[in-house]
């Protein structure tokens, strides 16, 4: 579930396939810098880019994150 800022679209892809999650979470020295998911891949495709382009072309940079420790009012 966890993969590196520079692994091609094509390694995501098979990652992807291959777990039970429909997202993987980019990291880069053991920090949250963004997160893909198959639609985030979809659209860098139909927008032309190439499957050996690195994964940082098409994450999230801005993902919603939350603290297990904090607590949240809606």
């Amino acid at each position: 579930m966890i993969i590196n800022e520079k692994d091609t679209i094509l390694k995501v892809i098979k990652k992807i396939d291959e777990s039970s999650f429909y997202f993987q979470l980019v990291v880069k020295n053991n920090k949250l810098v963004g997160t893909v998911s198959d639609g985030d891949i979809r659209r860098a495709i139909l927008f032309g880019l190439n499957l050996n382009d690195s994964v940082s072309k098409c994450m999230n940079a801005n993902p919603i994150v939350g603290n297990i420790n904090s607590s949240t009012n809606f």
